[in-house]
């Protein structure tokens, strides 16, 4: 049997496996990707159970299908590797690419956290379900200006409000699932909509996301998400 693989795990179980790194005692680390996963499917039948389950690799001529794929099933993206690279531990390598979806979206600014009354930290932002209510999607940190902060924080400080507009409104939580308890949420009306691009939409809400720009023109009643992936659905 394989004595040490290498995987991620989602959530608590199960563990996905994708790499062969020992065999037996013996190191594969010198070998050749696709030699490695040659013995990872041959293992494959003994490896998977309810906890463990071994992942397929495609060829790069399905390169786009795959992405095509990983797009259409919300996914963060895929990763491409040279079939003759080597295991490398420790060290980052040309022979692996992360290639990250990128999704571009409309959300409504509920709220935010400030670090001090003058410095805008981070957007709390969210979108309408289908019976009109606001729904908490994520938080946005990234890609702001020094300047954009002093043009939106004076904007939201004209609209604050003492209650929370998301209905219903779960606990604040980074991209990495961890909690938000370090600066109190501050709410305003949700008037301001903003340009966000993000990697993926998960239940702890948006990861890597980024401001791309304010839209003025846009009603934030419009700003809507008509199959709901966010939090409290």
């Amino acid at each position: 049997m394989a004595q040490a693989a290498q995987g991620q795990i989602v959530g608590a179980t199960p563990l996905h496996v994708f790499d062969c790194l020992h065999v037996n005692g013996h190191s594969l680390l010198s070998w050749p990707l696709e030699e490695r996963q040659k013995i990872l499917r041959a293992l494959a039948p003994a490896l998977r159970t309810e906890e463990i389950r071994v992942t397929d690799a495609f060829p790069g001529d399905q390169g786009t299908l795959v992405f095509k794929t990983a797009v259409s099933m919300g996914l963060e993206g895929v990763i491409a590797k040279r079939r003759q690279s080597v295991y490398q531990p420790g060290m980052r390598s040309r022979d692996w690419v992360k290639i990250p979806v990128r999704r571009r979206d409309e959300f409504v600014v509920g709220g935010y956290l400030a670090r001090s009354p003058d410095h805008l930290s981070t957007l709390i932002v969210g979108q309408y379900d289908r019976a009109g209510k606001l729904r908490y999607a994520g938080l946005v940190g990234t890609g702001l200006s020094d300047e954009a902060r002093r043009i939106i924080l004076r904007e939201l400080l004209a609209t604050r409000r003492k209650t929370s507009p998301f209905a219903p409104f779960t606990m604040l939580r980074d991209h990495f699932g961890e909690l938000r308890t370090d600066l109190p949420p501050r709410w305003v009306k949700p008037a301001l909509v903003v340009d966000v691009e993000y990697h993926q939409r998960t239940s702890n809400g948006l990861r890597h996301a980024a401001l791309k720009g304010v839209r003025p023109d846009k009603n934030a009643h419009e700003v809507r998400k008509e199959a709901w992936l966010g939090v409290g659905s």
